[in-house]
């Protein structure tokens, strides 16, 4: 039985892939200069500078892609239930963070996992267990790595359209 296959960018061609396109993929992963590039997006993406995309912020990067795929706030729990279960379908690396909102201003926060972390967070109620899936870099590099090599063509068009959008150089 063959694994399940991640969605795809658009339609698969049989256009074969650039020829730069070793430099940044190899077969089946990112090559060091791709895994770079796409740490680099990550960074622009990461606007909280802690390593982490929460589903608000990758749906915000798929929204840039025209994909169309984004998550309403009043449906954290079923958009983080599908987006942690695609994760952990794909193997997709994540954390769990629980969200909280403050009964005042009806504010919305992530709370991360670890103790220490949540010191400097005020101790709000909990709107979900921890089950709010926080993108790592690892995760994001092999989300967009899955892309990319489903249709090389429309990956390396994916490529160059976030080298232009985020000014990262290829």
């Amino acid at each position: 039985m063959s694994p399940p296959q991640p969605p795809s960018l658009g339609s698969t061609s049989d256009e074969p892939a650039p020829p730069e396109w070793p430099l940044l993929f190899n077969e089946s992963r990112a090559t060091p200069l791709g895994e770079d590039f796409l740490g680099s997006v990550f960074k622009c993406l990461d606007t909280n500078s802690i390593g982490l995309l929460s589903p608000e912020q990758y749906s915000a990067f798929l929204a840039t892609r025209s994909l169309n795929e984004t998550f309403e706030d009043n449906q954290f729990q079923s958009a983080d239930s599908e987006l942690r279960n695609f994760y952990t379908k794909f193997g997709i690396a994540h954390i769990l963070y629980e969200r909280a909102s403050d009964p005042q201003t009806g504010m919305h926060y992530l709370v991360p996992p670890s103790p220490i972390a949540a010191t400097s967070v005020p101790l709000l109620p909990p709107l979900t267990e921890a089950n709010t899936p926080m993108l790592t870099l690892q995760g994001f590099i092999d989300i967009m790595t899955m892309d990319v090599l489903r249709d090389p063509p429309a990956g390396w068009k994916l490529i160059c359209q976030m080298a232009r959008y985020y000014g990262v150089c290829l």
